[in-house]
């Protein structure tokens, strides 16, 4: 036998089936009895307890359509630019700034306000205590969903309902200060 045979044999080994079936999977199980359920009733002790300890924590949303020219558009709307409200109906800024002021700490603590929640008085209590609010795109639309989570179920349901309403009503704040302004520039 030549020395390039002896290699060839070396490197060639048996081949085992890779795929186990049902049948010596619980027969696995059968041997490790003891380890299978000493393991199981770890993991779910470990979940039962981590839950139980957790803070408990609610989430409410709401959807809001943002009216304004997409943030690629050569076509910027504003106040400033009368032919905006012409061709692009009910729109005042263009839709990253609104939803900037959607995302603002002026909407969120209106919000808090308007629900009669009273005002925060230090950091920690905002993050501890109250709501926290998440914006996101619907897809490629003007629609954006706000996601309300807080600690508290009534104060989170309060928040997610009042949102859209302080919302528009910021932005025809807004609207009426550009109009002001506007006024008193031509005067």
């Amino acid at each position: 036998m030549t020395t390039a045979e002896q290699d060839q044999r070396e490197w060639q080994s048996a081949e085992y089936p890779t795929s186990t079936t049902l049948g010596e999977f619980l027969a696995s199980i059968r041997r490790n009895a003891l380890v299978f359920w000493i393991t199981l009733i770890l993991v779910i002790g470990a979940g039962v307890a981590v839950s139980l300890i957790m803070p408990k924590a609610y989430a409410a949303g709401t959807e809001i359509l943002v009216e304004g020219a997409p943030p690629n558009s050569n076509f910027a709307p504003g106040p400033e630019n009368l032919l905006s409200e012409f061709t692009v109906q009910g729109a005042s800024y263009a839709l990253n700034t609104q939803v900037e002021l959607l995302q603002s700490q002026d909407v969120f603590f209106q919000t808090i306000q308007n629900v009669g929640m009273p005002m925060p008085r230090t950091i920690e209590e905002l993050r501890e205590k109250y709501p926290r609010v998440f914006v996101r795109q619907k897809g490629d639309s003007s629609i954006f969903i706000v996601s309300i989570e807080g600690p508290v179920k009534e104060d989170v349901q309060r928040v997610a309902e009042a949102y859209p309403l302080v919302f528009q009503q910021y932005m025809s704040s807004f609207r009426s200060q550009a109009v002001q302004r506007g006024l008193a520039f031509a005067e």
